[in-house]
C-alpha cells in the first residue's frame, strides 16, 4: 500500500532550543498568506525528512503517535491539526471505510460481501476515472453508453482502463485501439466503438477537446483548461460550456440514430 501526502505547509527551520515559542496559538502569515508560525514550519520540516512511502504499517503507526503526541502539545494551529487529521484517516485508512448494510445478511450473496463488517471503499477517480465498472455487468442491461471525458489525462485514458478492466473480470466491452496522433488531438468530436454478437453496448465517446469544436487548438484549452486551474471567469465557464454543448451538437443525428436502433432491438 502506498501512501500519498499532500504537505501545504512550507519547510522551515527546526529550533531545538524552544519548543514552545510565544503567541503559538495564533497564525502568522508571511507576505503571500501561507502560515509560518512555529507549528507549520516543525511539521513541514520533519515532514520532508521522512521517506513515508518506505515505511512499513508498523512504522507509520509509531510515527503517527509520536506526532499527537508531540504537536498537540507544542502547537494549536489549525493547519497543524488538519494534516495530523489527514494523517491520522491514512495510515489507518479510515476514508472509504464505511458499516456493511448486508452484513450477515444472506448467505446466497458473495462471501466478500456480506461476511465483512466493514467495506473499504475507493473513489472511481483512483480506478478508472469513470463509472463504467457500475453499469458494466451483464445484469443491468446497458444498451447504450454515451461517455462524456473532462479528465485532464489524455482522452481515451477511462475507455482503455475500461477495456482492461474488462477483459481481466470477463465483461463484454468494444475492443479500444486508438492512434497516438488521435490520443494527442482528437479529430473528431465524437468516437463509435461497438462490438457485434458480444452482448457489449456501443459506446459514443465524447472528448472535451478536439479539432472540431477547439479549432486545432487542442493542445492550447488543454493548458488553459487544466485541472490546476481551479478558478475560472464567466467568460470561461461559458467557453467550456459551449465546447460541450457542440460535441453533443455536431453529433445530433448519430446520437438519435443509436437510441432509434436500441428502442427497435427492444421493442
Amino acid at each position: 500500500m502506498v501512501y500519498i501526502i499532500c504537505i501545504i505547509f512550507p519547510s522551515g527551520s527546526l529550533n531545538n532550543a524552544s519548543l514552545l515559542p510565544p503567541n503559538d496559538n495564533e497564525e502568522s502569515l508571511d507576505s503571500e498568506g501561507i502560515c509560518v508560525c512555529h507549528g507549520c514550519n516543525k511539521m513541514g520540516t520533519f515532514l520532508s525528512s521522512q521517506d513515508l512511502v518506505k515505511m512499513t504499517d508498523k512504522e507509520l503507526e509509531v510515527l503517527l503517535e509520536m506526532l499527537l503526541n508531540d504537536f498537540q502539545k507544542i502547537s494549536s494551529c489549525e493547519k497543524v491539526q488538519l494534516v495530523l487529521n489527514m494523517l491520522k484517516c491514512v495510515i489507518q485508512w479510515q476514508w472509504g471505510t464505511t458499516n456493511n448494510f448486508l452484513y450477515e445478511w444472506s448467505s446466497n450473496i458473495p462471501d466478500d460481501v456480506y461476511k465483512k463488517e466493514f467495506l473499504s471503499l475507493i473513489d472511481a477517480g483512483l480506478e478508472i476515472n469513470s463509472a463504467y465498472p457500475l453499469m458494466l455487468p451483464p445484469n443491468r442491461k446497458v444498451d447504450l453508453m454515451l461517455s462524456f471525458d473532462y479528465s485532464e489525462t489524455e482522452p481515451f485514458s477511462t475507455l482503455k482502463s475500461t477495456d482492461e478492466y474488462c477483459k481481466r473480470n470477463g465483461i463484454p466491452f468494444p475492443e479500444i485501439r486508438i492512434d497516438d496522433a488521435e490520443s494527442e488531438a482528437p479529430s473528431h468530436s465524437c468516437y463509435m466503438f461497438e462490438a457485434h454478437g458480444t452482448g457489449a453496448p456501443p459506446v459514443l465517446h465524447f472528448p472535451l477537446f478536439n479539432n472540431q469544436n477547439c479549432a486545432d487548438k487542442v493542445q492550447e484549452f488543454r493548458k488553459k483548461y487544466a485541472t490546476i486551474n481551479i478558478s475560472y471567469d464567466e467568460l470561461q465557464l461559458r467557453e467550456l460550456l459551449t465546447l460541450t454543448k457542440q460535441n453533443v451538437q455536431l453529433n445530433k443525428n448519430l446520437i438519435l440514430e443509436k437510441f432509434k436502433q436500441v428502442s427497435k432491438c427492444n421493442s
